[in-house]
């Protein structure tokens, strides 16, 4: 039973940077924020995804599936949400295969013993750039819980975090389908969406738009906001196929 939401807008201090989608040189950051890397940046995962030296090689596609489950699925006291653009202004940068902002450990080294000058520009998010997420917990967050800043992306940008605790109801659907205008993570629902739009992310897709056959939903109001609605049971690894 969800206790607290809190709102938590999100303010970069530096350029965004991480690869959500690539067309030949141009490597896009995209405006959405995963809620996986928010949990892990907000220290509720304790395990790191960034890994270098000897555990370097926990770098593939299904390890790091494997990993994001066994430090996320454990999780029941707070579910964090992806981040929506609010405010966002883009930034193009030049870059080159032998930086360490761009590359894996892995990828490095094979560049390397392949000699490839490779490079390109990055499509990133610029300072001054803001997000929203939310925060439910199954109780009140203490002082030390709420990060003044996190750390994003491959080049650990400093954000700021701005919390506002939200009134919020579980109401009654006058008139189903729930349609949510906020991003969700499909792999943390326990129902499955009647219709979808996708942001193509890394590990997974997010739905940025979605509606589901529920007659009940979370009612979120916060200062100076349209309310948000999203479906009840929002938890890591909700899904039936994924429990």
């Amino acid at each position: 039973m969800i206790d607290r939401v809190y709102s938590a807008t999100l303010i970069l201090h530096e350029d965004l940077l991480f690869a959500t989608r690539e067309m030949g040189r141009v490597v896009e950051t995209g405006q959405y924020i995963h809620n996986y890397a928010l949990t892990y940046a907000f220290r509720y995962a304790k395990s790191p995804i960034r890994v270098t030296g000897k555990d370097a090689s926990i770098q593939t596609p299904q390890e790091m599936v494997e990993k994001y489950k066994k430090d996320l699925a454990p999780i029941k006291d707070v579910y964090v949400t992806p981040a929506k653009p609010l405010k966002t202004y883009l930034l193009f940068v030049s870059y080159s295969a032998r930086e360490e902002m761009i590359r894996t450990t892995r990828e490095r080294e094979a560049l390397t013993r392949k000699n490839i000058p490779e490079f390109g520009v990055w499509l990133t998010v610029a300072p001054r750039s803001s997000f929203e997420c939310f925060i439910l917990a199954k109780k009140p967050l203490e002082e030390r819980e709420l990060l003044p800043y996190i750390r994003l992306g491959k080049t650990a940008t400093k954000t700021e975090v701005c919390y506002e605790e939200c009134e919020f109801r579980e109401v009654k659907i006058k008139k189903p389908p729930l349609s949510v205008y906020f991003p969700l993570n499909p792999m943390d629902l326990p129902i499955e969406a009647l219709d979808y739009e996708l942001e193509s992310m890394r590990p997974w897709p997010l739905y940025v738009r979605s509606s589901f056959d529920a007659e009940r939903a979370i009612r979120i109001d916060r200062k100076g906001g349209e309310p948000v609605f999203l479906p009840l049971g929002l938890r890591y690894y909700a899904g039936k196929s994924h429990a």
